[in-house]
């Protein structure tokens, strides 16, 4: 769902969402999301034995690089550093 989305189910600005949600957990919204995908993500790795491309592909992300690549942002590890260091 788009923040323009999210903002006029609410009957409020996007600016005016963002800056509320901003207020309220202390995080943009865009960062939010991302930290909420890697968190189902590090579950998924820790109590699965699901595939890094089957991970990627149930927390959103198109292909397996894009969800390295938030992954490592994140974490500082690519998912199956994760993994290993993990077991």
């Amino acid at each position: 769902m788009k923040i323009a989305d999210l903002a006029s189910d609410a009957g409020i600005s996007e600016s005016k969402l963002q800056h509320d949600f901003s207020a309220a957990f202390g995080l943009c919204i865009q960062d939010y999301h991302m930290q909420t995908r890697v968190a189902v993500a590090k579950d998924l790795i820790e109590n699965t034995n699901y595939s890094m491309k089957y991970i990627g592909i149930l927390t959103g992300y198109k292909n397996p690089e894009s969800f390295t690549r938030a992954f490592k942002k994140a974490t500082g590890q690519r998912p199956s550093q994760y993994r290993d260091e993990f077991e």
